[in-house]
């Protein structure tokens, strides 16, 4: 007895142990703020993407998906517009002067992100960045400060209504922050304001670098999966992109919305975040998980069976004759004949004077009529209701739905009311 129940222990345990192994490792939250362009979550870029790419039909048109596909210092030389949807965008000293280099040349440079790269201050604020404390201490300002709301309310410049995107998760509104600019942090000359979010908060703009300009978006949620599926919010995602040239292509920068400046020398590429990275990394140990892996599944094979003969399952014995009667009726109903059905709810009615009562009903007379509704005990009324809706019947070739539900509910009535 002790046995069996540690046994079922055990399984219950395994069992626990393999779901929580499988729900920690999958894919738990899909309404994660990831800006993936190749997932379809609703916090995912894979609508936008797509759009894009379709607008700026293009031969050039490429993705920036790892530090193998190519390198940031040189994708201005195919004279692409750059495009950043994501939370952050993470530029290294060198990227960043590829990156002004590459606006100055003459191109265009679209970044939407939670956090804006403050490598750009410089040219967007004309005043300084820091202020004295009480203390004589240089303090940072922060040029982007963050609002709590449960609706985005973005209204592009020239426009007069504003559009509604509630702040979501897991279909429910919920508070959320959001970056943007205030006009009294002192905007240089160059900035040109193109729309608003949240009334008088500057969510998007462009400025003029070299022979290039940037445009700035600090509301990426926009453009998210979730919000493309209104129609009114696709206007708006349109309203954006059309200051974008769509005669050059897109290099679309799926890497540098994350952090990965750490990775492998060696072959070049990013090392995984997991935390089976190093027993899988050391084949000694990479054995080991998979041999207790298979071990347990075997277990759980095995010793989880039943160690009784099972107990065989009889079958519920059909009602045959219910059956018949519902085959029977379907396929009258399908055939729609309604004089049938009422000439065999008489014989029925006949059969059943004639099993009760001792009554041969073959010739109806006001007699006979009298004589059954005394022993039915049912009114005189609803006999001769039976009667002359036979006779009636008997004389047609069609009968009507009304006429059909008439008769049977008086044939109906008497079975109920007789005694």
């Amino acid at each position: 007895m002790k046995s069996k129940i540690l046994n079922q222990l055990l399984i219950v345990l395994s069992a626990t142990i393999v779901i929580a192994a499988g729900y920690y490792f999958s894919k738990r939250d899909s309404w994660d703020k990831k800006y993936s362009s190749t997932e379809k979550n609703p916090f995912d870029t894979y609508i936008i993407h797509e759009l894009l790419f379709s607008k700026f039909n293009s031969k050039t048109n490429r993705d920036f998906k790892s530090i193998a596909d190519s390198s940031l210092k040189d994708f201005y030389q195919s004279g692409l517009t750059y495009v950043c949807i994501g939370r952050q965008v993470f530029l290294d000293s060198a990227d960043q002067a590829s990156m002004l280099s590459f606006v100055g040349q003459g191109n265009t440079a679209f970044i939407s992100t939670d956090y804006l790269p403050y490598f750009l201050n410089d040219f967007q604020f004309t005043k300084e960045t820091t202020y004295q404390d009480d203390q004589n201490q240089d303090v940072f300002i922060d040029q982007f400060p963050t609002a709590e709301s449960s609706v985005l309310k973005v209204k592009p410049e020239g426009f007069k209504d504003s559009l509604n995107f509630p702040n979501v998760n897991n279909n429910q509104v919920i508070l959320d922050t959001y970056s943007y600019l205030e006009s009294n942090y002192g905007l240089n000359e160059r900035v040109n304001v193109l729309g608003y979010v949240n009334t008088n908060h500057i969510n998007f703009f462009s400025y003029n670098y070299g022979k290039g300009k940037f445009i700035i978006h600090t509301t990426p949620q926009m453009f998210t999966n979730y919000a493309l599926s209104r129609e009114e919010n696709l206007a708006y995602a349109e309203f954006v992109f059309s200051h974008l040239d769509p005669k050059t292509g897109i290099f679309w920068d799926e890497l540098n919305k994350s952090y990965h400046f750490k990775y492998n020398q060696q072959n070049n590429q990013i090392e995984e975040e997991s935390p089976l990275r190093y027993i899988l990394s050391q084949p000694s140990l990479r054995y080991a998980w998979y041999l207790s892996l298979g071990l347990l599944i075997l277990y759980m094979i095995f010793a989880g069976k039943r160690r009784q003969r099972p107990i065989p399952v009889l079958e519920k014995l059909q009602n045959t004759s219910l059956e018949f009667i519902k085959t029977v009726g379907k396929l009258y109903y399908a055939e729609r004949d309604h004089r049938g059905i009422c000439m065999h709810k008489m014989k029925l009615y006949n059969n059943f004077l004639r099993a009760r009562y001792s009554i041969n009903a073959n010739t109806i007379t006001d007699e006979l009529k009298e004589r059954i509704s005394i022993v039915s005990g049912v009114s005189q009324e609803n006999i001769n209701k039976i009667y002359s809706s036979y006779y009636w019947i008997d004389k047609q070739i069609d009968l009507t739905d009304h006429e059909l539900i008439e008769f049977v509910s008086a044939i109906n009535n008497f079975y109920k009311q007789c005694k």
